[in-house]
């Protein structure tokens, strides 16, 4: 667990790297992740008794892990944005990426973003 969330906090911090997307922990929390999701999708199928078929499910795992890799992406590029913003308004470097950090934590640390 310590490590989802060191990670969570490595993907909120303007100052990392976009190189930093690309190592093994990141790629393992996407699969993580990707196994939770199609699982909490399969039991609601099975309580509500619906018909899927295996090429549904495909496409959504497919999916799945599409919008995670992109989300991981995106979620850095948006503290990058706000940290220059920030820098472009005068705040101090300190204290942009507080804000910043900041921010992201309202918008992200939420019960539905697990990763």
């Amino acid at each position: 667990m310590d490590s989802l969330s060191l990670l969570y906090l490595d993907t909120i911090n303007p100052l990392t790297s976009y190189n930093r997307l690309c190592s093994l922990d990141v790629l393992c929390s996407i699969i993580l992740h990707t196994i939770l999701y199609v699982l909490i999708i399969f039991i609601i199928i099975r309580v509500f008794s619906l018909k899927i078929s295996s090429n549904n499910y495909k496409n959504i795992v497919y999916f799945l892990l599409v919008v995670m890799s992109l989300g991981y992406v995106g979620r850095l590029a948006r503290s990058k944005s706000l940290y220059n913003a920030l820098l472009k308004r005068n705040v101090k470097q300190h204290d942009a990426k507080r804000y910043t950090i900041d921010i992201m934590n309202n918008g992200y640390f939420t019960y539905y973003f697990l990763g």
